[in-house]
């Protein structure tokens, strides 16, 4: 009994305890009054139970039993106003607290009298007491109080969600507790043994109760309701299944070790209990897998959920995989009603990105100034709306934010002290709140997204980075090639294929030599760029290149790699050679003027002579050498003067549709006698159906003469013309060719110059006017020669967009 009276006393400090914890709490819960209430009485009903069982007086053992039943009447008074207040206040059922308070009062006299204690005696057991006539009402009416008072809990937790609906779980959980306890003490033990002895113990139920409603007014974050059931039954189930074999095969193993094997008496006992610790964690793991899906499927297992999400956010490599990696392994989860992400945007602002539904109350961005994200950077940690609306200051003020935004739970992503996005959850669709497990795991997969989403930023901007170059490598005009230590090309960008005409797949990965470039030495071009010339695979012919060498190293190697860039120079030199001829072209213009106007002064004296001519008739030597001597002079002069004054004359802007096959036409009629006297053969090749050409037909029609009759002159033993006409979009190329001697590579370059010739009586005047009348025609003149196979002069003439013009060819 000693034992019994140190359980009951040690109980009684315990809810003391309890009762001081609420009652000294910086906040206290609006129902904390009412249960501090009940737990000091149930105090006092422990005390008065543990004391009269051995106070060896008759009177004080009756007064402390009728105690008992005072105090029990005033903890179902306070279990009502308790249940009436928590976790929120309901004004009517605090009506009927009012009216069941009123109805108990006469139970407080009551118990007092001999109607609910008659008498008490001494057992060998304990005390004994005599019941009154009202004991079986008043049991009822007892029972009556705390039931209705968890009746009106259960139907509050149907209301309310989250964190308040758990709290009252967790009292639900321990008035079962208590219902059960007091069962078995008072009403199942003396019903099998026939006995009150254990009703003393009943006292000891009310611990379900304080404890479990301590814990849910005290804390603000509570382990979820199912966890610990389920806890609670895995271990019950093994311990019992291992208990039950250890009684029973302890006595049969202790008389077979010690009768047949001559062990020590209890050498059973030791090789079971050994047994049954190898057995205890498999067996509790395997009763776990059993429970889980008998009874809880809906409790997630955290090491897998983070094992499945760690490894699908380490493996996406781009942002919105990340996004739907994370909201699914939430959703699937936690299961909440709503969910939202914000990844950073513009200014350091975080942009919503994501939202399961449309939530009206978040905003669409959050600034870097508002008071969430700074608040979030500060603690980095998760954030509980519950939680901190409970606390004061600048918690409070963000728990209130995030209530008027809807949002139970903020997960920040934070990496490196930067902040790399923003999950919002709203309540769960079951009204569960969110347990110290889930915020656990919420904390956890927080911290891999954040690395995640970092990570996949930095994959972002090298994969930007590496396009821009190979943007910028593509589009370059230069030539760019990357030589690794051992000289193979590890690079090889458009405009390289383009010069060289060797594919980018064909190169990379081999040497110089390899792909024909032999002839380039890295290390002679170091120093300062040089210049080749590279021998084309389309054209078979040399191209000018400007090559730049610079080393590098790459971060992995202990050797340099060498950059080489090469510049075609052939568009330069061309442009060169253009702008010589343009300056012989303006020297040769103020040269014409000049010539001109020097020759056009004699004209008017010799064409005097030339009319005094018949008063000097008579003189026959005279007059006839006069006469051949002017005229000849005088046309050549004039000849010579007019074709001076085409080459300096400005362009005139007056263009029609001139049809180059008409054009040709009308020239081979009159060159074809002049070609039948010098035995020259004419071949003409043209398309069909060729477009009109914008230009001045007087000139075209003067420029096709002059090389026509170029070529004629060029073969004064016979051979053979070839004129081809052909369409290449947006040009029309005519070619004149002749079988003649051609002209020398060094003469080639000099052909459209004013005033050079190799013929003799030649003025050089013919082609370079051809070469002026094509440019101011917007087209371009070209000369060819194969050494042995005459000259080719190639006219280029553009075509006209527009052919709705009347056709002019004269």
């Amino acid at each position: 009994m000693l034992l019994l009276q140190i359980i009951l006393y040690a109980a009684m400090f315990y809810n003391i305890a309890m009762a001081a914890v609420i009652l000294l709490r910086k906040n206290p819960h609006q129902a904390g009054g009412s249960f501090a209430w009940y737990i000091l009485s149930t105090a006092a009903w422990t005390a008065c139970v543990a004391t009269m069982q051995f106070t060896g007086n008759i009177e004080r053992t009756l007064w402390l039993s009728r105690a008992t039943f005072f105090f029990s009447t005033l903890f179902g008074i306070s279990w009502l106003w308790f249940c009436a207040d928590f976790p929120v206040t309901s004004d009517k059922f605090r009506k009927v607290a009012l009216g069941l308070t009123i109805l108990s009062l006469p139970w407080l006299f009551l118990a007092w009298t001999p109607l609910l204690i008659s008498s008490v005696e001494y057992a060998p057991w304990g005390v004994d007491a005599g019941v009154g006539t009202l004991v079986g009402v008043y049991g009822l009416w007892l029972l009556l109080l705390p039931t209705i008072g968890a009746i009106h809990l259960y139907l509050k937790s149907k209301v309310v969600t989250g964190f308040e609906k758990l709290q009252i779980r967790y009292i639900l959980l321990g008035f079962t507790g208590l219902l059960l306890f007091g069962s078995l003490t008072n009403v199942i033990l003396p019903a099998i043994t026939q006995s009150s002895r254990f009703g003393p113990y009943g006292p000891l139920g009310s611990l379900f109760v304080i404890t479990t409603a301590t814990y849910a007014i005290m804390r603000y974050r509570l382990m979820d309701i199912r966890i610990v059931l389920r806890a609670s039954l895995v271990y019950t189930i093994t311990i019992g299944t291992l208990s039950l074999f250890f009684a029973l095969l302890v006595p049969i193993m202790d008389h077979t070790l010690a009768n047949r094997i001559s062990f020590f008496p209890r050498a059973g006992s030791f090789i079971m209990a050994f047994l049954i610790a190898l057995a205890f964690q498999p067996l509790l793991r395997h009763v776990q897998t059993i429970v889980d899906k008998r009874f809880f499927k809906s409790v997630y297992d955290y090491r897998a959920i983070l094992r499945e999400a760690g490894s699908a956010l380490a493996a996406a490599q781009d942002r919105d995989s990340l996004v739907d990696t994370l909201i699914n392994a939430l959703i699937r989860t936690l299961r909440p009603r709503s969910a939202a992400i914000y990844l950073p945007g513009h200014n350091d602002d975080i942009v919503r990105i994501f939202s399961t539904e449309a939530w009206e109350q978040l905003p669409v961005n959050i600034t870097s100034s508002d008071t969430v994200l700074a608040y979030c950077l500060a603690t980095d940690e998760v954030l509980v709306s519950d939680e901190l609306i409970r606390q004061t200051d600048m918690q409070h003020f963000v728990g209130e934010l995030l209530e008027e935004w809807n949002v139970y739970v903020l997960i920040p992503l934070i990496s490196n002290g930067r902040l790399c996005g923003i999950i919002f959850l709203g309540e769960k669709l079951s009204g569960d709140v969110y347990t110290a497990d889930d915020i656990g795991l919420l904390r956890i997969l927080g911290k891999q997204a954040a690395i995640a989403m970092d990570n996949a930023r930095h994959y972002a901007e090298v994969v930007l980075l590496n396009e821009y170059h190979e943007r910028l490598l593509h589009s370059m005009q230069d030539g760019v090639m990357a030589l690794d230590p051992n000289q193979h090309i590890i690079t090889f960008n458009h405009a390289a294929e383009n010069i060289t005409a060797i594919p980018a797949s064909e190169a990379i990965g081999k040497k110089l030599e390899e792909i024909g470039i032999d002839y380039l030495s890295i290390q002679n071009t170091l120093d300062h760029p040089i210049e080749i010339a590279l021998r084309s695979r389309n054209s078979n012919q040399d191209i000018p290149l400007l090559i730049n060498v610079t080393p590098f190293r790459r971060r992995w190697d202990t050797a340099d790699s060498h950059l080489v860039v090469f510049k075609d120079l052939s568009a330069l030199r061309a442009l060169e050679q253009e702008k010589m001829q343009a300056e012989r072209f303006s020297s040769m213009g103020a040269m014409a003027a000049s010539l001109a106007h020097e020759i056009k002064n004699p004209l008017v004296p010799i064409n005097m002579f030339a009319h005094l001519l018949p008063t000097k008739y008579d003189d026959e030597e005279f007059r006839k050498e006069f006469s051949v001597t002017v005229v000849n002079e005088i046309e050549r002069i004039n000849r010579l003067v007019g074709q001076m004054l085409d080459m300096v004359q400005k362009p005139t802007h007056n263009r029609d549709l001139v049809d180059i096959q008409e054009v040709i036409g009308r020239l081979l009629v009159i060159v074809r006698p002049d070609c039948h006297r010098h035995n020259i053969e004419i071949k003409l090749i043209s398309d069909n159906d060729l477009p009109k050409i914008m230009g001045l037909a007087r000139e075209i029609y003067q420029a096709i003469l002059n090389v026509i009759m170029n070529s004629i002159q060029a073969m004064p033993q016979g051979g053979i013309l070839t004129i081809s006409i052909e369409q290449k979009l947006p040009d029309i190329i005519c070619r004149i060719s002749d079988t003649g001697p051609g002209v020398s590579q060094e003469n080639i370059a000099r052909i459209f110059e004013p005033l050079y010739t190799t013929k003799v009586g030649g003025h050089g005047l013919g082609l370079a006017l051809t070469y002026q009348f094509i440019k101011s025609n917007g087209g371009e003149a070209r000369a060819e020669c194969t050494p042995g196979a005459g000259l080719t002069i190639t006219l280029i003439l553009p075509v006209c967009e527009h052919p709705t013009e009347e056709l002019i060819c004269t």
